[in-house]
């Protein structure tokens, strides 16, 4: 079964009713059949969006969620992986840098090119 990846603002919808996408996040989240990846620099940056919010007390509970899940993945950081990425960015100078990591891990870090250290 192919994994999902979880971005930033699925994680920021999910915990915030203000969000527009609140409620499609939600359910989502309860009927997701699929693994989810996502990777450390996301979840820190979800972290930073909601530092000055209300929401600031569910990134804890957001984590350990994830965590708990035998499924779930949080790549973790890696140099290397990072400086891909960051090549990635800069060789496209059309595109926002959020819109190129995202596109980046998924298509390349979840599929070909990153492999779990237990695979």
């Amino acid at each position: 079964m192919s994994a999902v990846f979880g971005d930033t603002s699925f994680f920021v919808a999910l915990i915030s009713s203000r969000d527009r996408h609140h409620q499609r996040a939600r359910e989502l989240n309860a009927t997701l059949a699929a693994p989810m990846v996502t990777t450390a620099w996301v979840l820190l940056e979800f972290a930073n969006g909601i530092a000055k919010s209300q929401s600031r007390g569910e990134f804890g509970g957001t984590l350990a969620n994830l965590r708990s899940q035998p499924d779930a993945e949080i790549i973790p950081p890696d140099q290397p992986l990072f400086e891909r990425g960051c090549e990635l960015s800069m060789s496209r100078p059309d595109k926002q840098m959020v819109s190129h990591g995202l596109h980046f891990f998924r298509s390349h870090a979840r599929t070909r090119d990153y492999r779990s250290p237990e695979q």
